[in-house]
């Protein structure tokens, strides 16, 4: 049974260099990811390709199989993976406690595939479990791991979330070498046929087919930013489910921020003003400026009224940003960031993290 809530992330890095207090630039970093992705900050690591999460059962309380499923994207010496489950956030620099009445200090490793050779290491605790092995290169490709006998979190109608990490060490020690999240809801019961599993299938990128089969591009760079002149950029994200339910699917992170300084979200729809501090974005073709692209797809996607309207751009975190109230074929949405900055912006480099995140209605 593959879980109902399942993020991914575009994780959005913007560096502004100030020349005489008139220009800076911006760089967006988006991942792509089908089902939930999550990249971060560490400095070497490498973003986990395409990667799921299969529950032998979504109870709450319950004793489950957690399946693993995961693309290594680089040839990088490995000895050790670590599969951290939070309630927090996906994302390594957030704070992390353990969901409520998880338990993984009695979870064996099942089956495995492409990377081989592990065994659970001593040092796993009831939240964390590491898989070690003699230090290798991994071949780039999907590699699968079966944790069996994990007692699921005993808070019914929850999320959680699975920070997975690379390292050289054979202990999760040092620095990641490869990265990526996953997220999945616990629930009260679902009993559900095995040929036909409940799906939610999420992927983001610069460019994305409208059925998720393909995604292109990790970055944009919006050059020097001038108080004159509105920097503006375009991510995508596409989604669809089975869900007779439907979908929600939310924006977290923060605007963007140089230690204690920042460029002001737009807190409500507002039109894109040259010489003021402003971040925001929209899910519309717009003319001022000209940025951005109309809902893709055959699914029954909606964008939030927020979100909606041409020419005016909106960052809040949290904010619902698209949805479906029935079950549907995917939907492509375009993201068209603006980014305005005053003359007297302080100078420093300014980066963010967005997530987008997509969970099955229940």
């Amino acid at each position: 049974m593959i879980p109902k809530e399942l993020g991914e992330h575009i994780d959005t890095k913007v560096v502004r260099r100030l020349v005489h207090g008139l220009h800076a630039a911006l760089l967006l970093a988006v991942l792509s990811a089908a089902a939930a992705a999550i990249t971060e900050t560490n400095a070497f690591a490498v973003p986990i390709g395409s990667r799921t999460l299969s529950l032998s059962s979504a109870v709450a309380g319950a004793v489950a199989n957690h399946d693993f499923s995961l693309t290594l994207n680089s040839a990088v010496l490995i000895g050790s993976f670590s599969f951290e489950y939070c309630q927090e956030s996906p994302l390594f620099d957030a704070s992390c406690s353990p969901p409520v009445g998880l338990d993984l200090s009695t979870a064996t490793l099942g089956a495995q595939s492409g990377e081989t050779g592990f065994s659970v290491h001593p040092s796993t605790t009831s939240s964390k479990i590491i898989l070690s092995r003699a230090s290798s290169i991994a071949a780039p490709g999907v590699s699968t791991y079966d944790l069996n006998g994990v007692i699921n979190p005993s808070q019914s109608n929850s999320s959680a979330f699975v920070r997975i990490a690379t390292y050289a060490s054979n202990d999760a020690s040092g620095p990641r070498i490869d990265e990526g999240g996953l997220a999945f809801a616990i629930t009260n019961s679902l009993n559900i046929a095995a040929d036909i599993p409940p799906y939610l299938i999420l992927c983001t990128g610069l460019i994305v087919s409208v059925n998720c089969s393909s995604s292109d591009g990790n970055s944009i760079n919006l050059g020097e930013l001038s108080s004159l002149v509105t920097a503006a950029a375009t991510s995508q994200f596409a989604i669809a489910t089975n869900d007779e339910a439907g979908y929600n699917a939310f924006i977290i992170g923060s605007t963007m921020t140089s230690g204690i300084h920042e460029i002001s979200p737009n807190s409500s729809p507002t039109t894109s003003n040259p010489g003021s501090g402003q971040f925001g974005f929209n899910l519309v073709a717009n003319s001022n400026p000209v940025v951005g692209d109309a809902r893709a797809g055959g699914g029954s996607g909606v964008i939030n009224n927020s979100y909606d309207d041409t020419d005016l751009f909106k960052f809040s975190s949290g904010d619902l940003i698209a949805s479906s109230s029935v079950s549907t074929d995917f939907n492509r949405f375009t993201l068209a960031y603006v980014v305005n900055v005053t003359p007297n912006q302080s100078p420093g480099l300014y980066s963010t993290t967005l997530t987008v995140l997509g969970v099955a209605n229940f």
